[in-house]
């Protein structure tokens, strides 16, 4: 036992993971790891993951990050939080962290066509759920999952403290993701800390426009800054994507993502790289507009309109009239 241990960091290759299966013990009262807080590890297998949280039997872990290098089933990260739930105390966990590293082989390219035995959605981390002040998540594996607009609410009502959510990052698929803005509305305005969100939705669907079509009793999150909406459906026209984001997260700071074809193997209909653009350049002139010279004439905001060293050079020609200085930032804009 290593009662005093806080911080474990393993990396493991395929034999020594193998043998780990013979330190499981029977349950018992003796905890061996009862101060572990934080546990990195690095493996071949996700199976190995879960037969070290067995080892460690009732744990107070507060970060774990598990770097594998073989693609999962599944089943196998089903079983990995069913483990976690177990194992794990409720209220101590605020990082988890599953991850798939580079140095893979050919088995973890996806297949276009998702089939059941790689694909994952909410039931199969549910039991995650169960640790409510989770405030980093992210599972970013090879394999096919989507989450809809009820299990955006569902997560966003377990883990309300949550500052960093990203789940699954594939590309070209046959699949249409079913969540909408509804649910991007949800998440990021009832996790109030919420910063940073990774996930494939429909932008075409159930448009945001007005603060007044927030879900219920929600604000919009003024901290959000950072959104991946990889592999989503994209409309043709941006103003209505840029409006929606405003409306829910006024002080977006960078987006990033790829549009969706039913034929993974067309080219893109949309370039990611244009569209992005298209959107900073509305996001940047609604504001203008909404928040005004409190918008303009911050470090953030000035940064965004026209970069720090014509900033510089506008005060010089501008002096302390707070007027003119706004009015020649939005000519050098727009």
């Amino acid at each position: 036992a290593q009662p005093h241990l806080r911080k474990v960091c393993l990396s493991m290759d395929s034999e020594t993971a193998d043998g780990l299966a013979s330190f499981l013990s029977p349950p018992s009262h003796v905890h061996p790891f009862s101060s572990l807080q934080i546990l990195t590890l690095t493996v071949p297998y996700i199976r190995t993951c879960t037969t070290l949280l067995q080892i460690l039997d009732n744990c107070r872990l507060f970060s774990i990050c598990f770097e594998i290098r073989h693609r999962p089933l599944g089943d196998e990260v089903r079983c990995l939080f069913e483990t976690l739930r177990q194992q794990c105390a409720r209220f101590t966990l605020h990082v988890f962290q599953l991850v798939q590293n580079g140095f893979c082989t050919c088995e973890s390219k996806p297949d276009p066509h998702p089939t059941p035995e790689y694909t994952i959605s909410l039931p199969t981390f549910q039991s995650a759920l169960h640790f409510s002040n989770m405030r980093f998540f992210m599972v970013d594996l090879p394999l096919y999952g989507w989450l809809s607009d009820e299990h955006l609410h569902e997560i966003a009502d377990a883990w309300p403290g949550l500052v960093d959510f990203t789940f699954l990052q594939i590309e070209k698929t046959h699949m249409r993701s079913p969540a909408t803005w509804q649910g991007i509305a949800y998440i990021v305005c009832r996790c109030s800390q919420l910063i940073t969100l990774n996930v494939t939705f429909d932008t075409t669907q159930s448009y945001i426009t007005s603060p007044l079509e927030l879900p219920k009793g929600l604000r919009p999150n003024n901290v959000f800054r950072f959104l991946d909406y990889i592999d989503s459906v994209l409309p043709e026209d941006p103003y209505l994507f840029a409006l929606s984001l405003f409306t829910i997260a006024p002080r977006i700071a960078s987006l990033q993502g790829t549009g969706w074809d039913p034929d993974p193997d067309a080219p893109l209909t949309h370039d990611p790289y244009a569209f992005t653009k298209q959107v900073d350049t509305i996001l940047c002139k609604l504001r203008c507009e909404h928040i005004g010279e409190e918008y303009i004439l911050d470090v953030y905001g000035r940064h965004e309109i026209i970069g720090e060293h014509y900033f510089a050079i506008v005060l010089r020609q501008c002096g302390s009239s707070q007027s003119e200085l706004t009015r020649a930032i939005i000519r050098l804009q727009f």
